[in-house]
């Protein structure tokens, strides 16, 4: 993809060309091309980290935190549910994932958009937060953390909870659905 021919000059080069035709490529967020005389070309590539799987009706495709369509094979990674009308959404929603990593332990397995309003956060041990987006999780991180840490540790029956409301939270009963 370099497009570097063997034994040719380094000095006719053009070391930005080469990293726009490596930058091309979905798998690479930055390339760096430098010389190094009198023969040597050093190429540093630094790759797009897949985030999430997202679904959009029967599409699905794996983006980087900056929602770049990327190929990828993990499927371990954090499924976003969004409908048809709610592509705009995406970005809040890799917000939503980088915060949740940046804050809480429990591994999150999904995101399901409803609304700009409606985000429902799906953790790995069954769990669900209802919240506006990344900033109303921000604001009731402190909040969460110890009722979480509480149902893992107790072992309560909680289905959810739901953040969106005042300066507290509302626990959702474990026999309570997601809507």
């Amino acid at each position: 993809m370099a497009d570097i021919p063997l034994g040719g000059n380094i000095f006719a080069l053009r070391s930005w060309e080469i990293e726009k035709r490596l930058e091309g490529l979905p798998e690479v967020k930055e390339a760096k091309v430098s010389k190094v005389f009198p023969y040597l070309v050093r190429i540093e590539i630094e790759e797009r980290q897949p985030e999430a799987w997202i679904e959009i009706g029967d599409r699905v495709f794996c983006v980087d935190e900056e929602g770049v369509e990327i190929p990828a094979s993990s499927s371990d990674l954090v499924r976003v549910y969004l409908p048809e009308n709610q592509k705009s959404l995406l970005l809040e929603a890799l917000s939503l994932i980088k915060e949740w990593k940046r804050e809480f332990e429990i591994p999150l397995s999904a995101i399901v958009v409803e609304s700009d309003k409606l985000f429902i956060l799906e953790l790995q041990n069954g769990i669900f937060i209802k919240c506006e987006g990344v900033n109303n999780l921000k604001k009731k991180s402190a909040i969460l953390k110890p009722y979480l840490r509480d149902v893992s540790v107790r072992y309560l029956e909680v289905g959810g909870f739901d953040i969106r409301v005042g300066d507290d939270l509302i626990i959702v009963p474990a026999r309570e659905d997601l809507s």
